[in-house]
């Protein structure tokens, strides 16, 4: 049996959020927006811990332009994985040092 959560993701995520105190994985998969994606990063970025995994779809497309660049060069993170063409437009797998 699996559930879904439906809604907004600040309204919907906040209090859970504040209840548990971190994400052990996120996946980044939204609508092919460059802000939208940052948005959503820097909404969960505070709770992304040491060791957190960060996954984003999409990676050579406009929807990872504004992100990408956060993370292969802030030193926050260590990009472990990257899926590309032909097979995908981009698959990356980050994880929190």
């Amino acid at each position: 049996m699996s559930s879904s959560i439906l809604g907004d993701y600040i309204q919907t995520y906040s209090k859970v959020l504040l209840s548990v105190g971190r994400v052990d994985l996120l996946l980044l998969d939204g609508p092919e927006d460059a802000r939208e994606t940052l948005n959503q990063y820097e909404f969960f970025l505070p709770y992304l811990k040491k060791g957190a995994l960060l996954f984003v779809h999409d990676w050579f497309t406009e929807k990872a332009r504004l992100v990408k660049p956060l993370v292969e060069g802030s030193g926050d993170w260590e990009v472990k994985k990257i899926l590309g063409f032909p097979r995908s437009l981009g698959f990356a797998l980050a994880v929190k040092v």
